[in-house]
């Protein structure tokens, strides 16, 4: 019965030892492999952020017209000469003037959208995002789990080095080889 005991609290000791060490291993596990997806919460505040500030800078309008107008004045003088020699109507004198105006208009202008202040339809676009980013979090993460708690698994069992070696692979491609490092150092192996 003693021994029993004794076996008993010594695998209740490994037990708890594996699972003190374990959580720790797949929590860094996972911080890196988001931090490798960038998938890391504080962009979305930082994003926020700066839509915010945004609203106080002003949108710069640069323009330019450039017009060209041509005036065309005629002026007639009609004469109506009558002598011995017959009636002669007919301008004796006509005037064209031409003239040709150039004008170019530049038009630089800031324009604060203080609005925006308030909402800005960019808060929409930040949602959006953010619900997609925490549905992509919530993939990679249960992918993360599943591979690492398969591999813990695996560990004692004979015939199981290359499933170990599958799902260490896929590790690696989610942490930029991250988990292979830190099982070689010690700490995960």
């Amino acid at each position: 019965k003693k021994i029993l005991f004794f076996s008993l609290i010594l695998l209740l000791t490994r037990v708890s030892s594996l699972h003190a060490v374990e959580p720790s291993c797949v929590t860094e596990l996972q911080r890196q492999a988001l931090k490798e997806a960038g998938l890391e919460r504080t962009q979305v505040g930082q994003w926020r952020r700066k839509v915010r500030q945004s609203a106080w800078l002003p949108r710069f309008q640069i323009g330019a017209d450039r017009t060209i107008r041509n005036n065309l004045d005629i002026q007639l003088d009609d004469s109506v000469s009558v002598s011995s020699a017959g009636v002669v109507v007919g301008p004796e004198e006509s005037q064209q003037v031409v003239t040709q105006n150039r004008n170019i208009n530049f038009e630089a202008k800031a324009v604060w959208d203080l609005s925006e202040l308030v909402f800005s339809r960019d808060d929409l676009a930040i949602s959006q995002e953010a619900r997609n980013r925490v549905r992509e979090r919530d993939r990679l993460l249960s992918q993360i789990n599943k591979n690492y708690f398969d591999w813990v698994r695996l560990k004692g069992k004979r015939n199981a080095a290359l499933q170990r070696d599958l799902l260490a692979a896929n590790l690696d491609g989610l942490t930029n080889g991250w988990f292979s490092s830190y099982c070689k150092s010690g700490h995960g192996s």
